[in-house]
């Protein structure tokens, strides 16, 4: 055989090579950190549609195991919720998930969902004793949650004017004289009640982007009250398996905090984002026994697994475009009983939640651990990749000697990829790792998983990892390793032939968050409190075992 022809079969064989064979490698190298004053709040969630007109927190029980306890698990470092609670919420429940977000730290952006209409050319008095009412309010709300920063009066620009009801009817109508009336009212408000060095006033909550320019009038017309700017997008252009989002994600937040703080020196936050809406939304279509179901598109489609990519690229994008915090639509999802009132249903969350089905989705585990990993106050840190379907985010904190890093590949390959340690640690590396192939799940209850593996930096300060195809990985030194104490006077009393309670000695120490309870071994239960009912017709074995807010698990 010629060398021509010897060369011309070793050519053929490497083309036949399938690419997903081939170990592709990238280079992650960290630089200095973005932001000395450690600005950087968090990632978490939007609450607000988990406590409207729904009696998800009215259930002690239920608060307890599944929705409170939940939220203390993901510990956000950032959730944007409703403040008010003047048409027929529950009170006791917005308190409840204040006391929460206080124990965890959490940095909480107030929106007022629905504000009434009020005419500030015929009324203004009227508008100002809103602003007022408004002012108290939040100062009832910091007593709870001395971690609420700001306060937007309205949603998205939305008002229900009286020629015209519809959602962003005051950037539709060009009305920005309205809410610049509003704004006016909720300043003087917070001064009247002494808080206005502690929530500072958010403009202008736009969505979707291209209304983002409702921002640059803001800047010059209202910025001498306003504190931060924020908007919301969703990417309804992009499917789940798209290559294209992030590219144009972190393009429109670096852009728009670029202008920020070119123009007034302030921060820029993403309060709501998500996954692209379901299509028929809009055109009023029942679905799931819903007279409106409003809810992501790929739920429930073979595109799910993929989802959680989408939604971590979207939290890479907004730490490396510079925004200080951001929030996922939404928490838990909200099913409205049908027959009890008007089947709107919002079905967004990382938990179900239809009757008794409240299991998490498949994005739940990952973006709760990057919720709780991703807690400010941090600094961003300064990276690059030299492969740009490899998309990375790191934030830490010198001071307190942590880093976190969250890596997207969309490569259809495995990938071996060299990462820099942005920030020298004594503690092990926690890594957590989900591929559409293998996702991370956490249990019925839950319980964030615990970590893939743990890893030691070697002496060089590098370190090397296999990147599945389509996967998230995180690493992470942000959390404590402690010695979890061992719950104590484990009872059990039978309160009739199938029902006994179990209850045990609360461990007082604040960064212990919840209890798992077993069953002969078998978990049961994933509880707040310091009792539960259970069934048991025998004599069984409980035991309870404590769990902190790093996720330790005690004996």
């Amino acid at each position: 055989m010629s060398t021509v022809l010897r060369l011309l079969l070793l050519l053929l064989l490497s083309l036949a090579t399938p690419i997903t064979a081939r170990n592709k490698i990238v280079t992650v190298k960290h630089g200095a950190l973005g932001d000395e004053e450690e600005s950087f709040l968090g990632i978490g969630f939007d609450l607000l549609a988990n406590l409207k007109d729904n009696n998800i927190t009215r259930s002690s029980a239920f608060f307890n195991e599944v929705y409170g306890k939940r939220l203390l698990e993901v510990r956000p470092g950032f959730v944007r919720m409703d403040p008010e609670v003047n048409r027929g919420d529950d009170v006791g429940g917005l308190n409840a998930t204040l006391y929460i977000l206080n124990r965890s730290n959490t940095s909480i952006y107030f929106t007022t969902f629905a504000p009434p209409y009020i005419n500030y050319t015929k009324n203004f008095e009227g508008l100002q004793n809103y602003g007022m009412r408004v002012g108290q309010t939040l100062k009832q709300r910091l007593a709870v949650a001395p971690t609420a920063r700001y306060y937007c009066w309205t949603n998205e620009l939305s008002l229900c004017l009286p020629w015209d009801c519809n959602w962003g009817s005051l950037v539709r109508e060009k009305r920005f004289d309205i809410w610049q009336a509003y704004h006016e009212a909720m300043y003087k408000g917070l001064v009247a009640a002494g808080i206005e060095n502690q929530i500072g006033l958010l403009a202008t909550d736009a969505s979707p982007t291209y209304n983002w320019v409702t921002m640059n009038w803001a800047m010059s017309a209202v910025d001498n009250i306003t504190a931060v700017y924020g908007g919301h997008h969703y990417p309804n252009n992009f499917s789940a398996k798209s290559n294209g989002l992030y590219k144009f994600w972190l393009g429109q937040v670096n852009g728009m905090a670029g202008r920020v703080q070119e123009a007034t020196g302030k921060k820029f936050l993403i309060g709501e984002t998500g996954g692209p809406q379901w299509t028929n939304t809009h055109t009023n279509k029942s679905r799931y026994g819903c007279d409106i179901w409003d809810g992501c598109a790929w739920f429930d489609t073979p595109e799910e697994p993929y989802g959680a990519l989408q939604l971590v690229e979207q939290a890479i994008g907004a730490i490396n475009g510079n925004a200080i915090s951001m929030g996922w639509w939404t928490f838990f999802s909200q099913y409205i009983e049908p027959g009890v009132q008007y089947a709107k249903c919002n079905d967004w969350g990382t938990s179900r939640w239809n009757g008794t089905d409240t299991r998490p989705r498949m994005h739940y585990a990952v973006t709760g651990l990057v919720s709780r990993y991703f807690h400010g106050p941090a600094c961003k840190v300064e990276v690059t990749t030299d492969n740009e379907l490899i998309r990375v985010a790191t934030i830490g904190s010198m001071a307190d000697s942590w880093w976190s890093t969250a890596v997207v590949s969309r490569d259809n390959a495995t990938t071996t990829m060299n990462m820099t340690i942005p920030i020298q640690s004594s503690k092990p590396i926690r890594v957590y790792s989900y591929s559409v192939d293998l996702p991370l799940v956490s249990n019925d209850f839950g319980d964030l998983p615990p970590a893939s593996k743990v890893m030691n930096v070697s002496e060089e300060h590098e370190l090397s990892v296999q990147l599945p195809p389509f996967s998230i990985t995180i690493f992470t030194t942000n959390y404590n390793i402690a010695t979890v104490p061992q719950v104590g006077d484990v009872q059990v009393s039978r309160i009739n032939a199938t029902l006994v309670s179990v209850h045990w000695t609360a461990i007082p120490d604040p960064t212990i968050f919840y209890y798992r309870v077993y069953l002969n071994g078998t978990q049961i239960r994933s509880t707040m409190n310091d009792n539960i009912n259970a069934t048991s017709s025998i004599e069984e074995t409980f035991s309870v075992r404590a769990v902190d807010m790093w996720g330790n698990e005690g004996l």
